[in-house]
């Protein structure tokens, strides 16, 4: 009775392990049998039952592994004093240099060609490609009084050329749910679907964003048309830089960096329009300060696998109403194709030439046993701006993969 009343106090720790010293294994057994025994508690014997076949010491270790097992500190010292460790010498691993890798199938004759791009071109005078523009097939452009089929919710950063403004006009004539965001100083709502923001302020986008949110208003498709402008001459060429890097680069990042901070997950398409920024005829005026934009073009869908990027360059002056349906349906329709431009009445798709450098050439200025060198600037996630340097030694280019 008092044994009960003994194991009653002991088994209120959810934990407690119970061991049984000495011959025998009645108590053992009578704990494991208490109505009050959970799977947590453990309960061991010392020695074994008289009729179990093996030793004494080979069910003394077992019990004492599994006390180690339950958590309970053992005294390993104590435990191997008696002992005399000595050092035991192992074999060395034969280096038998025998190959045991799996070999690829051999390929036959009829594998298409991007099976076969898949695998290494043993000549690294094949391994270069240079950027190249092709002439796409125009989009099936859907009725002109519905540039959508579905209703859906558009957020249009306007341009100073007019470009946004015909393109809002559209959508709502279409009936679709559209958002203006205007450039400005300072945040401010001026309605329920046009907003201002300063795009060097990362707090203005968030802002924006958690108004809509508040709203039920989150687009689905975004036309980012801010690096569409127009150099008049009026700024310098240091100032016409900034503002390019303001309104074109940093813009999308504090854009994309607040949609994953809000924790947005819903499929979103963000279509980002530019001017002079592509070289497709070779007859542009190009503005290469706004170049920076292609940089968030390819890693926004990388790093937001909810968010697809679609760079769109254009000239300005050709097109009109037609170039807004076209751009329309860019971001309507799901292509693969993610960097485009338009030129004329054109459609181009960017693509890639592979180049071979032969051992001849000699246009090049890498040396054996030169430096590779160089500086990046970019803004991250604090706000604050950083430049980054890479030096690379070269040494036996020629010869090494």
């Amino acid at each position: 009775m008092r044994f009960a009343e003994g194991l009653h106090e002991l088994l209120k720790e959810s934990e407690r392990v119970l061991l049984e010293v000495g011959p025998g294994q009645t108590l053992s057994t009578l704990a494991r049998r208490h109505p009050e025994k959970t799977t947590g508690h453990a309960v061991f014997s010392s020695i074994r039952h008289v009729h179990d076949q093996y030793s004494d010491v080979t069910f003394l270790l077992n019990t004492l592994g599994r006390l180690w097992l339950s958590s309970v500190e053992v005294d390993w010292s104590r435990f191997y004093l008696a002992e005399r460790a000595v050092r035991v010498p192992l074999p060395t691993y034969p280096f038998e240099r025998e190959r045991y890798w799996i070999e690829p199938q051999k390929q036959t004759g009829d594998v298409s060609r991007h099976q076969m791009d898949l695998y290494k071109k043993p000549n690294i005078a094949d391994w270069f490609y240079v950027p190249s523009w092709k002439r796409a097939a125009p989009l099936q452009l859907l009725k002109r009084a519905e540039p959508a089929d579905q209703k859906s919710r558009w957020m249009v950063f306007t341009d100073a050329c007019g470009i946004g403004s015909q393109m809002v006009d559209r959508l709502e004539q279409a009936g679709q749910d559209v958002i203006t965001v205007m450039a400005a100083e300072q945040f401010a709502k001026l309605d329920e679907r046009v907003y201002q923001i300063n795009p060097r302020e990362r707090d203005d986008y968030d802002a924006l964003l958690q108004d809509l949110h508040a709203g039920n208003k989150i687009p689905t498709t975004i036309v980012h048309l801010w690096s569409v402008t127009q150099n008049d001459g009026r700024q310098s060429e240091l100032e016409f830089t900034e503002k390019s890097q303001e309104l074109g680069f940093y813009s999308l990042l504090f854009l994309t960096q607040t949609f994953g901070k809000q924790n947005v997950t819903d499929p979103l398409r963000i279509g980002v329009v530019s001017n002079n920024v592509q070289e497709v005829t070779g007859e542009e005026e190009l503005s290469p300060e706004k170049a920076t934009v292609l940089g968030p073009c390819k890693v926004i869908s990388q790093e937001y696998p909810n968010i697809s990027c679609h760079s769109i360059d254009l000239e300005l002056g050709l097109g009109g109403e037609k170039l807004i349906d076209q751009l329309i349906a860019e971001l309507t329709d799901n292509h693969p194709e993610y960097f485009l431009a338009y030129r004329g009445s054109h459609r181009w798709a960017q693509t890639f030439e592979a180049v071979r450098l032969d051992g001849q050439a000699r246009d090049t200025r890498l040396r054996e046993g030169g430096i590779l060198s160089s500086v990046c600037a970019g803004k991250v996630g604090s706000g604050r701006t950083h430049s980054f340097s890479r030096e690379a030694r070269v040494e036996g280019m020629a010869q090494e993969s």
